[in-house]
Formats: structure tokens, sequence, C-alpha cells
């Protein structure tokens, strides 16, 4: 399962470099070919940007339609337990770029 960012969606939003790769998997999530989770937080951060009630609205139910995408609220101990994960990633990330051979990607597929 991936986990959804809510840069992913304002890449799409603002049309940002990477704007087609991000809806690529946004319309495969949407799709349900690809099951991703997207934090509360994320979504009420993509909201805050919109600004315009109208807009707000819109976009919660737009991902309401998405087969792929699980919207999930996690608890203070869950966010312990991802700060602490996070804390090795980048490690964990470079780790695994030298034993595949990737070096310097940078896209989801990596994941």
């Amino acid at each position: 399962m991936l986990v959804i960012d809510a840069n992913i969606v304002l890449e799409v939003l603002y049309r940002r470099s990477r704007w087609k790769e991000s809806k690529e998997l946004l319309d495969r999530i949407k799709r349900g070919e690809l099951s991703a989770c997207m934090l509360q937080f994320a979504v009420h951060g993509i909201s805050v940007m919109l600004g315009k009630p109208e807009l707000v609205s819109t976009f919660l139910r737009e991902i309401l339609s998405w087969r792929g995408l699980e919207v999930r609220d996690l608890s203070v101990e869950e966010e312990v337990v991802a700060a602490e994960l996070a804390r090795g990633w980048p490690r964990l990330r470079r780790l695994s770029s030298l034993l595949l051979g990737q070096e310097g990607r940078s896209s989801y597929r990596e994941l």
C-alpha cells in the first residue's frame, strides 16, 4: 500500500514539474488499480491550501470517490512510531538505492 502525501496532490493542482507523473499515480488510485492511504492531516492541509469552501467541498467529494484510497487518522501513539520510523528512512533509502543500483532515482515507483 502506498502512502499519499499532500505534495502529490499539490503537484497536480499547481501543475508543478512532476504533475503528470503524480496525476497518473492518483488516477490509478482513483480507478482502484493501486491501494493507497492518505492521512487525515494531509487532507486537512490540502483543504486549507485550497481556501475557498466550494473548492474544499469539491476536493473532498472527489477523493471520497477514489476506489483505492483509504483516509486514515493516526493516534498520538501511532505518530510516535511514524516519527521513529522516519528517523531511519534516509539511511534505509540510501542503502536500498545502493543495493538496487538506483542512486539518484526519485519516483514513487522506487518505493
